[in-house]
């Protein structure tokens, strides 16, 4: 199939939603065929045999130019188009292989005649490219990689709903900026995966570093500050990414090593008492501890 089809007639020229006023205007009586013809700018013969369909003036008026048709009507393809943009607003984009595979299943599932592949279930790619001309605003883009925990979280109501608890929290208690503690995890690899940029000769093509023969491992640490951490010192809590099994690998390692892949509420209740034993004064006993996703990596 010609992707890039250049018509070389006028022919149906004119739009369905002419042709069906001109076939409401006939019915009832309103104009007499040569008088819709001439005001709702359609051919008079092309009329008359649409007069002669029966059914709604909507399924009349229905042209075919040609024995190539489209697979899917307007409607169908603004459903497929609805559903593509609610799985990507819900961080489940669709691929065009997903694509493919979905308007197979859609066209199987509703009975509708078609040319896919049966063997591979899959569309063709000529479909997929005229599909995306026709829905002019959709477009393959590269997602960014949004965690399921922050996609969750991240809206107007919870954020609302935490600071609101947040503020009674602060207001009823008259917590200083001292006693506000954030605690949140990240990933630090062993071996650095970008490179920076070096001194060199110009015009030379290729400019070489040496790199690390190992894979490199992610050492997970969970670091703990309050709001005022130029008066407190920040805790961590290292975690092995892999369980230890002996005490020797513990040896040499940092202080509040654990021997977990990840941290999970064990260990924030760990890190919580050290906070309160090590860091807190007894004239100020109380505190808030705000943890992202504690309960993400349960023991």
């Amino acid at each position: 199939m010609v992707r890039n089809y250049k018509r070389k007639t006028s022919w149906q020229s004119w739009s369905e939603e002419s042709m069906s006023q001109a076939i409401i205007a006939v019915r009832s009586g309103e104009m007499s065929l040569r008088t819709a013809a001439n005001t709702h700018n359609v051919p008079k013969t092309t009329l008359e045999r649409k007069l002669k369909k029966e059914g709604d003036p909507q399924t009349a008026a229905h042209k075919s130019l040609g024995r190539f048709k489209p697979v899917f009507s307007d409607d169908q393809e603004m459903m497929l188009k609805n559903y593509i943009l609610q799985m990507e607003s819900r961080l489940f984009g669709l691929t065009i292989l997903d694509l493919r595979s979905l308007a197979y299943q859609f066209a199987k599932m509703n009975g509708i005649q078609h040319p896919f592949s049966v063997q591979e279930e899959l569309a063709g790619e000529d479909w997929v490219e005229q599909f995306l001309k026709r829905q002019a605003d959709i477009s393959l883009r590269t997602p960014e990689p949004t965690s399921a925990a922050r996609a969750a979280a991240f809206n107007r109501e919870s954020v609302k709903k935490f600071f609101g608890l947040l503020e009674e929290l602060v207001d009823k208690y008259e917590f200083p900026p001292s006693r506000v503690y954030n605690c949140d995890e990240t990933g630090i690899s062993t071996v650095p995966n970008k490179r920076s940029k070096i001194l060199s000769l110009k015009g030379k093509k290729q400019v070489g570093s040496l790199s690390s023969a190992e894979r490199g491992t992610l050492i997970t640490a969970e670091i703990c500050f309050s709001l005022a951490c130029w008066r407190n010192l920040s805790i961590s809590m290292n975690f092995l990414p892999v369980e230890c099994t002996t005490a020797m690998r513990l040896v040499s390692a940092p202080y509040r090593t654990r021997d977990r892949r990840f941290s999970h509420s064990k260990e924030i209740s760990k890190l919580g008492r050290y906070r309160r034993q090590n860091v807190e004064h007894s004239s100020q006993p109380k505190s808030v501890l705000m943890q992202l996703g504690n309960t993400s990596h349960p023991y």
